[in-house]
């Protein structure tokens, strides 16, 4: 996180993050990576991975190491120039409630259509919330 500021560009926060998988004795990254600033967030299994980071953005990145035959897997979106606006930290906080909701109410026992369901529900509250989506009058 360090690393990621305003002028620097997707491949080289990419390349910082492999440098640091090797560096601990990875054997590489687990899978392509997707390192997405502004817009480009928004398009699924972006490659790109060459626009320029601009201040006010937020950085989707979405990486894994491949360590000792396990390959993980990470996603986590930062402010790029390290403090997200009002906005932002209102949506982020949205998807971190619908996150943590989805951690508590996975049990033995639940099915996955119903832990779905439930999912889908926690999200569709929160999304109303912040304004994302409106009920239908």
């Amino acid at each position: 996180m360090k690393f990621v500021k305003p002028g620097v560009y997707e491949h080289e926060v990419e390349a910082e993050i492999v440098h640091e998988f090797l560096r601990n004795r990875a054997r590489g990254e687990a899978y392509g990576s997707i390192i997405a600033s502004g817009d480009r967030a928004r398009t699924l299994h972006y490659i790109s991975n060459n626009a320029e980071c601009k201040d006010g953005e937020l950085l989707l990145m979405d990486f894994g190491a491949n360590y000792g035959g396990y390959c993980a897997d990470l996603t986590r979106t930062i402010p790029v120039n390290g403090k997200f606006s009002k906005r932002q930290k209102e949506l982020y906080n949205a998807c971190l409630d619908i996150h943590n909701y989805a951690k508590s109410i996975l049990k033995p026992g639940i099915t996955i259509v119903d832990y779905t369901n439930k999912v889908g529900d926690e999200a569709t509250k929160q999304f109303l919330k912040v304004g994302l989506l409106k009920k239908k009058t």
